[in-house]
């Protein structure tokens, strides 16, 4: 009761950890998660009423790593916030193709408040999506981000775009970025250089990139900072993918486009 919290305040919550996908750059400890315990919606509708009674928090974050994973968690979230006697608004990550898959998810989670979206797109070629375990199609991917852009003005969409995926050349990066600022498809995009992360003592957590970066085409040119290895593949290395996505992030902003997530 003594918390220093207003109408200003931003509060976090989770409803599960872990995640139950395993994409290939992840070094997340709780991903590929098949056994999870969840938040229940009279748990959260205590949370948000306390919130908002207490302290009049009407905003807040959803720390789970992939909030739409799963439809259970969405009906949760329903249950929790039908009858609150104010309108919440939530931002957190959800993943875009699955949203895109179940476009019904995205009018679910409006009704809840869920306006901000951090979407993990982290690449639009074919075949780098397909590398990471997303596949991606980009025209459809296009049609839908203008699809939440018509029917849902009042959302912040952001997505994070990682540089250096194998197979994506810089030319096609620049497309993509130049359709999405030009149509104004997401609110904000987040261009950050792909990471190797190596360290010893958390080999139980690598990615699959690190434990195996020659089947995904990536040759690993040193490995002396362990926090972040450097290295190469046809189309761009580690400092090129570094230089591109701080050069890329201010080529958004004049664009018209921010890189602010939700």
């Amino acid at each position: 009761d003594d918390y220093c919290l207003d109408e200003h305040d931003i509060v976090m919550f989770e409803t599960r950890l872990g995640c139950k996908f395993n994409c290939t750059f992840c070094a997340f400890e709780f991903r590929n998660a098949k056994y999870t315990t969840d938040a229940h919606a009279e748990e959260m509708h205590n949370f948000f009423m306390d919130a908002y009674n207490k302290y009049n928090v009407k905003y807040f974050s959803v720390a789970d790593d992939t909030f739409n994973e799963d439809d259970n968690k969405i009906t949760r979230l329903e249950l929790a916030t039908k009858d609150l006697n104010f309108k919440p608004i939530i931002v957190g990550y959800n993943r875009f193709d699955i949203m895109m898959a179940k476009p019904e998810q995205s009018h679910r989670l409006d009704a809840c408040g869920f306006h901000g979206h951090y979407f993990g797109i982290e690449t639009l070629h074919r075949e780098a999506s397909k590398l990471i375990r997303k596949g991606i199609v980009k025209e459809r991917a296009f049609e839908f981000m203008r699809y939440l852009r018509d029917n849902f003005p009042h959302w912040w969409t952001s997505s994070g775009y990682i540089i250096g995926v194998p197979k994506e050349p810089k030319s096609h990066i620049m497309d993509v970025i130049k359709t999405i600022c030009d149509e104004k498809l997401l609110r904000s995009i987040i261009p950050g250089d792909l990471g190797l992360y190596g360290a010893a003592g958390f080999e139980d957590v690598w990615s699959d990139f690190v434990r195996n970066p020659e089947y995904y085409g990536i040759e690993v040119v040193n490995k002396n900072d362990p926090g972040n290895w450097h290295w190469r593949h046809e189309h761009m290395d580690k400092i090129e993918s570094e230089l591109f996505a701080k050069r890329l992030a201010a080529k958004i902003t004049k664009l018209g486009v921010s890189n602010l997530c939700p």
